[in-house]
């Protein structure tokens, strides 16, 4: 760091005002001085970047004075008027924007805004008035297509999500490149708080679906929010049997990521279908076999009466997914609770030739004792 960014950092006004008067004269020294980088937290700010993060407001306006450009961007991106938000410093940025004009809809290098910035960290009052006084667009997006809101309530930042909807009039429904609305991302960061607050008062659509089909529900339940799970059925009313794109419903997806208690909820309370087939024919015990989840297959079985000896579309068992994966454990268990060894699929091959043709040692030698 040179002299200049350590007394930015610092709030060293007298130190500055000093330095950069007696280089009055020396244009080309001054201008080197001011519009000088350093390293900071990956990324190269000038001095007048370090003074608006830490809110030295008569730093600013003293190295503007002596010619600093309030739009200068760091390496990431970010303008001044970007640091100051972040750091919630409220009298810099509404001097920035007030006094220097400086640009609300300015992006970094991720495409995110001032106002992006300022929600991330719950300063809703600069939030406030970059919307109501500096005109920022709450439904500016990023390179992702994720808007302010999208990132507020993934953030869990409530009081945010609430001034967006009710002063900003933000877009609930919005969604990202991903087809993700703002409801998705809370569900999937298991934030309850936001979810019900969008679904009670912000009436955000519950059954919304991504690009992929995926319903808020299915992404909870893929990352085992159980709470997010709850509510979403018991007072969302979501449906429990919704499908992706490929047919898969929430069920599939629980069991597929391993998460039995949301399995167990879902079948014992949701009432879900345990034989709900995707579009290839599978079954939630043909996903939990497949991926080597026993105690899914296990519970599957026993509790949820799921069928050993379903067939999904191409003639295989539960059995046959368990054979040509290599999980000998999964085999044993399904084969001593009534799995048929001998099943064959549509091309005649038994779980036995599939242990084979994967070169499964210990699976070939045990299904051949049976």
């Amino acid at each position: 760091m040179t002299l200049l960014h350590v007394a930015s950092k610092e709030g060293a006004v007298k130190i500055i005002r000093f330095v950069l008067n007696s280089l009055i004269g020396h244009e080309k020294i001054l201008k080197s001085l001011v519009e000088a980088t350093t390293y900071y937290k990956f990324t190269n700010p000038t001095a007048l970047h370090l003074a608006a993060a830490e809110g030295y407001l008569d730093v600013v306006q003293c190295l503007v004075e002596h010619g600093a450009d309030v739009n200068v961007k760091s390496d990431d991106g970010k303008t001044v008027l970007h640091w100051a938000a972040k750091g919630n410093k409220f009298d810099v940025v509404q001097w920035l924007v007030e006094q220097k004009k400086a640009n609300v809809e300015a992006t970094d290098n991720y495409g995110t805004t001032v106002l992006y910035w300022a929600s991330q960290y719950d300063k809703w009052d600069v939030v406030q008035w970059l919307v109501e006084h500096g005109k920022a667009n709450v439904e500016a997006t990023d390179n992702y297509g994720w808007t302010v809101l999208h990132w507020a309530a993934q953030g869990n930042k409530f009081d945010v999500v609430q001034w967006l909807v009710e002063h900003g009039k933000a877009n609930v429904e919005a969604t990202n490149k991903d087809g993700m609305t703002v409801l998705h991302n809370a569900a999937q960061m298991n934030k309850l708080g936001v979810v019900q607050w969008l679904v009670e008062y912000g009436k955000a659509n519950v059954e919304a679906t991504d690009n992929y089909g995926r319903t808020v529900l299915h992404w909870a339940a893929q990352g085992n929010k159980f709470d997010v799970v709850q509510w979403l059925v018991e007072h969302g009313k979501a449906n429990v049997e919704a499908t992706n794109k490929d047919g898969m419903t929430v069920l599939h997806y629980a069991a597929q990521m391993n998460k039995l208690g949301v399995v167990q909820w879902l079948v014992e309370y949701g009432k879900a279908n345990v034989e709900a087939t995707d579009k290839y024919g599978m079954t939630v015990l043909h996903w939990a076999a497949r991926i080597y989840k026993l105690n899914v297959v296990q519970w599957l079985v026993e509790h949820g009466k799921a069928n050993v000896e379903a067939t999904d579309k191409h003639g295989m068992t539960v059995l046959h997914y368990a054979a040509q994966g290599n999980k000998l454990y999964v085999v044993q268990w399904l084969v001593e609770h009534g799995a048929d060894v001998n099943a064959t699929d549509i091309d005649g091959k038994t779980p036995l030739n599939l242990a084979e043709e994967q070169k499964h040692k210990n699976i070939t030698e045990y299904l051949k004792k049976r």
